[in-house]
């Protein structure tokens, strides 16, 4: 952290809990040395071991280092600056799931979410549409349309500590009204996000970002309506009538019930392109 005071960029660190010889002691001097040099700096922790730019497959990521070296430091003209913008543009990412057949109804769906650093998958080669998404999921899926913000601060929750993987992206989104906890300083990120718990957080979530909240679907059509918590009914009435949430092919709306991945992807995929947009 010598000479802090003369740092003059951003910075993306990221660090493995497991690593043998990196303790995160040293990642958070090296985020403070930032800040006090008031540049934003954005932190990633995943559960793993030392990590090298070779080790993730499908690019060339030591290759593209070097082109922006030679780029910033010697002035190299490689055109350095336009190939991450060239590589989306031309279409040149290939989604890795193998439980995401292209004849599913999902298909595009996941496609877009995937394409647009929305959603992740669970594995390497797995998406798992059918299994149930939890309540860090969901803020982590709003968290990245936000555009990963940096965040500061100290969790509010018990179960959530500075080590959990998405302490950054429900520290962020609680902060800034986008979710709640479950009562007794309690967050509970693995239980599921009902459906109507999803709706509240798209809801907050475009009520932060300003967009409009005047659409209001019929829910008295559904047979089960009053199973509806009053604590959701505006938001599930605004995100039926934005076609975000809709009813099951058996006609409920099923307001407790499991939000699985298939359909997170499509709502997400439906919020960016006809509500954020």
């Amino acid at each position: 952290t010598n000479g802090a005071e003369n740092l003059n960029c951003s910075a993306l660190i990221i660090h493995g809990l497991n690593d043998f010889n990196v303790r995160p002691k040293q990642f958070n001097l090296m985020y403070d040395a930032f800040q006090s040099a008031g540049q934003e700096a954005k932190l990633v922790l995943h559960q793993g071991a030392h990590m090298t730019p070779d080790q993730i497959d499908g690019l060339d990521l030591n290759g593209i280092l070097g082109r922006w070296y030679a780029h910033y430091l010697y002035g190299v003209d490689n055109g350095a600056e336009d190939e991450a913008k060239t590589a989306y543009e031309t279409g040149d990412i290939t989604m890795p799931f193998t439980d995401v057949g292209t004849g599913e109804w999902f298909y595009q769906h996941v496609r877009y979410v995937f394409e647009n650093q929305l959603m992740n998958g669970t594995g390497d080669t797995t998406f798992s549409p059918n299994s149930t998404l939890n309540r860090a999921q969901a803020a982590q899926i709003l968290y990245n349309l936000e555009g990963q913000p940096g965040f500061s601060g100290f969790s509010d929750f018990d179960d959530v500590p500075f080590v959990h993987w998405g302490w950054n992206a429900i520290g962020w989104a609680h902060k800034n009204g986008v979710v709640s906890g479950k009562g007794d300083g309690k967050f509970a990120p693995d239980d599921p996000v009902s459906r109507e718990e999803f709706a509240q957080m798209l809801y907050n979530y475009a009520k932060y970002k300003g967009y409009d909240l005047t659409a209001t679907g019929d829910l008295s059509q559904f047979p089960d309506a009053d199973a509806i918590s009053s604590w959701a009914e505006t938001a599930l009435s605004w995100a039926n009538g934005k076609g975000l949430i809709n009813g099951h092919e058996n006609g409920t709306i099923d307001p407790k019930g499991s939000t699985i991945r298939a359909q997170a992807a499509s709502i997400m995929a439906n919020f960016d392109q006809n509500v954020a947009k």
